[in-house]
């Protein structure tokens, strides 16, 4: 339900699926789970106790777990290159769908005619994945809203001051942020090349 009034003591939830409204006073809330969403459209009210907010993160951790356990969850894998192809591949061999992400158009035909360009791929592996319709590659990044979970695998290089070069973390962030749906989880894999 959606929080409509917050008073001092006491919270009323609107539920729209059956139209009806129920009150909650602070101590409810912190006691037993009770299923609202944000107050107003506009974010958690700053009444909102944190255990509300922590059930809400609860639920969404343990929906996530069930597609995973069920193998419902469809993967995402930005940068194709020797981090983010063997993990497409690896998630795609352990029974789910996958998409590859990436912004060089060479490497995404190749992954999509089951071609390998990475040593830590088996070729025979990538052909029948893709043939199977396990794992995909695309340069569009609108596919982001179709994936529960998306690692970036993209280089952080030493730029001339022997520094991490994030700007392709950052323009990835960027690119599917535009694309990202409540509860897709999202996690950076960097790697970095420490001079020698």
């Amino acid at each position: 339900g959606t929080i409509e009034k917050a008073y001092s003591n006491l919270f009323v939830v609107k539920y729209e699926e059956n139209d009806r409204t129920a009150s909650y006073t602070y101590t409810d809330l912190l006691t037993r789970t009770v299923e609202v969403d944000v107050f107003n459209g506009e974010g958690y009210s700053p009444l909102l106790p944190p255990i509300v907010i922590e059930n809400k993160r609860r639920k969404m951790k343990e929906q996530l777990l069930k597609k995973i356990e069920n193998k419902e969850i469809e993967v995402g894998v930005v940068g194709l290159g020797y981090v983010g192809l063997p993990l497409a591949v690896e998630k795609a061999k352990a029974g789910f769908k996958t998409i590859g992400f990436d912004v060089q158009e060479e490497k995404v035909n190749l992954v999509n005619e089951g071609h390998n360009y990475i040593g830590d791929v088996v070729d025979s592996d990538l052909k029948k994945l893709v043939d199977e319709g396990m794992l995909k590659a695309t340069t569009d990044f609108s596919f982001v809203k179709d994936v529960d979970f998306i690692a970036i695998c993209v280089p952080t290089p030493l730029d001339s001051h022997q520094e991490p070069d994030i700007s392709y973390v950052k323009a990835s962030t960027e690119a599917i942020s535009k694309y990202l749906t409540k509860g897709t989880m999202a996690v950076s894999y960097t790697h970095l090349t420490l001079p020698t």
